[in-house]
């Protein structure tokens, strides 16, 4: 995903325009993999302002992020 999926330009417009990304390195602090319930990588989790899960996504390829993240901006 680094390498095809994140770097796509529409993929880093929507990314940009509605969240804020946070990665977390599931060797330095394993709280947030248990508060969430992460069981595999990769995992997407899309969370409100509060802190609420509203979506979660495994891998997906450029086509699928950009539907997913669209989709789910248009939630909103």
């Amino acid at each position: 995903m680094d390498e095809k999926v994140f770097p796509d330009v529409q993929v880093k417009d929507l990314i940009d325009r509605h969240y804020v990304p946070v990665r977390i390195d599931e060797n330095a602090d394993t709280a947030p993999f248990q508060k969430y319930n992460v069981i595999s990588l990769p995992t997407m989790i899309i969370l409100d302002s509060d802190g609420t899960e509203v979506s979660r996504s495994g891998y997906l390829d450029v086509e699928g992020m950009k539907a997913w993240l669209q989709s789910e901006a248009e939630k909103k």
